[in-house]
């Protein structure tokens, strides 16, 4: 049994022993009532990218997953830019073929 603490729907706490002897809450399944739920599992959090699960719970919806922005990582703000300079230079040859096409055109005559 999973002890989820909740204040309003923002879950602040989870508890995967709340009655271990040594580890657990301290606390009886009514007193921890009154603070959260008890729950059999918790939903699987979706991996998007750039976005941080954070978990919610609802009366009507049940525990569910809100997802907001986070910062890049070092290694993904570096594959960002890496993959944008690869498509500035692409776009880059394209407008240098282009010129050099319409230059042989015009200076050709």
């Amino acid at each position: 049994m999973i002890y989820i603490g909740l204040q309003n729907r923002e879950v602040t706490m989870t508890h995967f022993a709340p009655f271990h002897e040594e580890y657990g809450l301290k606390r009886t399944k009514e007193e921890l009532e009154k603070t959260g739920i008890f729950v059999e599992s918790l939903p699987e959090p979706e991996q998007i990218k750039g976005k941080d699960p954070i978990l919610k719970y609802d009366a009507t919806k049940g525990l569910y997953y809100e997802y907001v922005d986070r910062p890049l990582s070092p290694e993904e703000e570096n594959a960002q830019l890496k993959a944008k300079i690869e498509k500035q230079e692409q776009e880059m040859a394209t407008l240098s073929a282009d010129l050099q096409g319409f230059m042989d055109f015009y200076f050709n005559q």
